[in-house]
């Protein structure tokens, strides 16, 4: 037995120097179910013999195969159902019993592994409702389908498709109506029930998951969540609808889906975003006035429990958006668009993936998205104070026109919409309601607003058109 150098002739042959053949060694049959996996066939002192390669033929070891005491066996064949993978070799024996030896018999033989257990991994292994969880498989069938739940939940939250070798990789996010606690990810191959789990404690959302996350990650975690949403449900019809920083992640993946590749996972054929509405939503981000930015991280220090004592990375990402408007696509018309037209929300850092530049603006991603059929609907609260600073600080520069995008018209599927409530008093007693912030969700033109927009990006009669251009000095 040996190992052939030159396959392409076989002119040239070594024998391995790891194979210990005795006198009474016979090989008799070798065969491949790969060029590096090999198994040769015979006899060893009386018993079946098989020999095993995994390297292509460099090294070989000894196999365990079965004998029976007081018997003569010999294997003289060996071959792989190419099909299944599995091993048979076949021969013949014979038993000494009572002074005399047996008839020969036929002797056949399969070889069966130790079979690689089939476990999971997940990564993280705790984390608020949204949370995307990356599931790594292995010692799986090749080929079969792989479902994953939550424990706490019977829906399948995604499947994978297991690769050659076994292993998969799959992603979910954590639903919202996850309960509280530790979870067990489950799971079950669709062809052969075989099981397995990985430990997921599930915590509560806490404000810091939302200042202290780029802007980035969540736009990414929201693409996951609808591909999620949308795997028992591929031919739907999709709305998001997002108040205040919500807001600027749901535009900012209308954004990713419409501008770029690689950010988020293009829709499912069937699958159709047909409409986007954002409240009160800083679409054009924040200043970066110091003193601005003090105001906020005392208010964060002040309402936020577990806060890290540091500009929030969300905080910094809208202040980035901010300052885009110089980087961005110019206005169609030789007059400047509101804030929230003219900035870019592509303009935060995306890793590994390659933004176009300049940065396509909020207005043009609208004009592209239109063109596949998405509309848009910007409502603002000219009284927010969270963008017009100047009712606590007379020399600040209000930016409510982050709120809104250039309206284009009626009937053009693309609106920036303003109105106008609470007063204009200093809330910097820490009570963000005093802020007029969410008062966008009682005022009765914003919801005939949002009525007359849906299903299909109509006009609305209410409220009113905003401003043109960036707020006044």
């Amino acid at each position: 037995m040996g190992d052939k150098t030159q396959p392409e002739n076989g002119t040239s042959w070594s024998a391995p120097t790891n194979v210990n053949l005795t006198s009474l060694t016979d090989l008799f049959s070798i065969t491949a179910t790969s060029p590096n996996d090999i198994w040769a066939a015979g006899r060893g002192g009386g018993n079946t013999l098989i020999w095993h390669s995994s390297d292509g033929g460099a090294n070989w070891a000894q196999t365990t195969s079965e004998n029976s005491s007081n018997s003569y066996s010999q294997f003289h064949g060996i071959t792989v159902d190419k099909n299944s993978g599995a091993l048979f070799a076949a021969g013949f024996y014979k038993s000494y019993q009572s002074g005399s030896w047996s008839p020969f018999k036929t002797l056949i033989e399969q070889y069966a592994s130790s079979p690689t257990p089939k476990s999971i991994t997940v990564k993280p292994t705790q984390g608020p409702p949204g949370t995307v969880v990356t599931v790594t498989g292995s010692g799986w069938t090749p080929g079969n389908v792989v479902d994953i739940s939550l424990s706490s939940s019977v829906t399948i939250l995604t499947k994978a498709t297991v690769a050659g070798d076994g292993t998969f990789t799959t992603s979910f996010a954590v639903p919202e109506n996850a309960a509280t606690g530790q979870q067990f990810v489950d799971a079950k191959d669709e062809t052969t029930g075989e099981t397995a789990q990985a430990s997921f404690t599930v915590r509560k959302y806490a404000c810091t998951n939302t200042i202290h996350n780029p802007v980035s990650a969540d736009i990414q975690l929201l693409g996951v969540q609808i591909q999620a949403a949308l795997m028992n449900n591929a031919n739907t019809d999709i709305y998001l609808v997002g108040h205040s920083l919500g807001g600027v992640v749901a535009y900012g993946y209308l954004a990713a889906l419409t501008e770029t590749t690689g950010i988020v996972t293009p829709l499912p054929s069937g699958a159709h975003l047909r409409g986007v509405i954002t409240l009160d939503s800083p679409l054009g981000g924040i200043s970066s006035n110091g003193k601005y930015f003090s105001n906020a991280l005392a208010y964060f220090e002040a309402t936020c429990k577990g806060f890290i004592p540091q500009l929030p990375t969300a905080v910094l990402n809208l202040s980035r958006i901010f300052d885009s408007t110089s980087k961005s696509t110019p206005p169609d018309s030789s007059e400047p668009d509101p804030q929230g037209a003219q900035a870019s929300i592509l303009s935060v850092p995306f890793l590994k993936v390659k933004i176009p530049t300049p940065f396509p603006s909020n207005q043009q991603v609208a004009e592209d998205a239109q063109v596949s059929g998405t509309s848009v609907l910007t409502i603002g609260n000219d009284h927010d104070l969270l963008w017009k600073p100047s009712v606590c600080f007379p020399k600040m520069q209000d930016f409510s026109s982050t709120q809104w995008l250039e309206d284009e018209g009626n009937n053009s599927n693309i609106y920036g919409r303003a109105f106008t409530s609470g007063g204009l008093h200093c809330f910097l007693d820490g009570a963000l309601n005093t802020a007029n912030h969410f008062d966008v969700f009682t005022d009765s033109s914003v919801t005939q607003g949002i009525q007359d927009f849906l299903p299909d990006g109509g006009t609305p009669t209410s409220p009113s058109v905003a401003l043109p251009g960036p707020d006044q000095l």
